[in-house]
């Protein structure tokens, strides 16, 4: 009977600390395991009862997760590196491929971050192929870092 009740009690205390986290801010399923598996005072059935529990009350949900972290991400980050985010917090492949899908096209934002790059800039070959760096950094596409500084490169001249 006592260890039904001190059972019951870990639970409870792995799922309180579990919700307490996720309170805080949005997580996917990984996050919320590595974040539980590092707390001393959980043991694994009651992680993992917590964390069904958890999915069951739509606390937990992974593709609602990726679908509000591309909509808050997209506005400053290329999808690929939008992608590499998502997939160290573990989300599966297939839930970041159908989040990033309506991302669309990101050579305007390319553009802007280039803008936002070269302001106050002196416009030099060597700060152009800094910025060709910087936007690949990024995570934009090889092309598009390469159109846009290519109108950079124009504006220097021979």
């Amino acid at each position: 009977m006592l260890d039904k009740v001190l059972k019951a009690s870990g639970e409870d205390d792995t799922f309180n600390r579990a919700l307490c986290y996720l309170m805080r801010c949005p997580r996917s399923e990984v996050e919320l395991r590595r974040y539980l598996f590092r707390r001393k005072d959980a043991n694994g059935p009651s992680i993992y009862a917590a964390i069904e529990r958890l999915r069951e009350l739509g606390y937990i949900n992974d593709a609602a997760y990726a679908q509000m972290f591309v909509a808050a991400k997209s506005v400053n980050n290329s999808t690929r590196a939008i992608e590499l985010k998502l997939r160290t917090r573990g989300v599966d492949k297939e839930i970041i491929k159908t989040a990033t899908e309506a991302v669309g096209d990101q050579s305007e934002l390319a553009k802007h971050i280039a803008e936002k790059y070269m302001r106050n800039k002196p416009r030099d070959r060597t700060t152009v192929s800094k910025l060709f760096r910087h936007l690949v950094g990024k995570g934009f596409e090889y092309d598009d870092a390469q159109q846009i500084t290519r109108g950079y490169t124009n504006e220097i001249g021979d």
